[in-house]
């Protein structure tokens, strides 16, 4: 059982058949790019992968990085796996667990600057969010804002930002592995504007279907 009290260490360290059936989902995506792409220079994965590093450990079991005698991932692999961490403790776990592993001590929603459409990642982050495969495991329902009558939900504008990242020259093949708790905490406002949300697009798509 992981040292750190936060919730999104507890829920990794987790050994539960979902959480594994997950990690087997996650691993799968991985190799099958590994496969499709052995001579991509970019990253193949980046994951909110808590302080253990479970699912990185995961990944060097399978021969997806190399790693040194004393653990570390070799100097050929390193810029394969990115973790993003803001915890200072959590990262030095994590430098200690897995020296060479490139490590953003910074939050998601930092990296990808947030979900305004004005401010988007530049440099090495917007190179590390065009990884093959993003690994959200959020350890959190689906949370919506409310703002001036407007209601919009955080993680999804953060989805369409990597979405539209990946599109930019050379454009690259991607997968998410988004992870959310199943229950919605929703007020009415925000379950009635999903409601009419869904139900509008649902008859967009009969329509084009007639």
């Amino acid at each position: 059982m992981s040292e750190f009290g936060r919730s999104v260490d507890r829920a990794m360290d987790e050994e539960r058949t979902e959480k594994a059936t997950v990690r087997a989902l996650w691993l799968q995506e991985v190799q099958e790019y590994a496969t499709q792409f052995p001579e991509d220079e970019g990253p193949i994965y980046l994951t909110l992968s808590g302080a253990e590093g479970r699912d990185i450990r995961l990944l060097a079991e399978h021969g997806l990085v190399g790693l040194t005698e004393v653990g570390g991932i070799v100097e050929k692999d390193k810029g394969k796996l990115v973790a993003v961490e803001a915890s200072s403790p959590a990262v030095a776990r994590l430098q200690r667990s897995f020296p060479n592993l490139k490590i953003l001590e910074v939050n998601f929603q930092g990296l990808v600057r947030g979900e305004g459409p004005f401010n988007w990642p530049q440099g090495e982050h917007k190179h590390h969010c065009r990884a093959r495969v993003l690994n959200l495991d959020l350890n959190n329902p689906l949370r919506a804002k409310e703002r001036e009558g407007e209601v919009s939900f955080p993680v999804i504008s953060w989805i369409s930002k990597l979405a539209l990242l990946h599109t930019d020259p050379p454009q690259r093949d991607w997968s998410l592995c988004l992870t959310l708790h199943g229950e919605l905490n929703w007020n009415t406002t925000v379950s009635t504007f999903t409601q009419r949300f869904l139900r509008e697009n649902f008859e967009r798509k009969r329509l084009r279907r007639i």
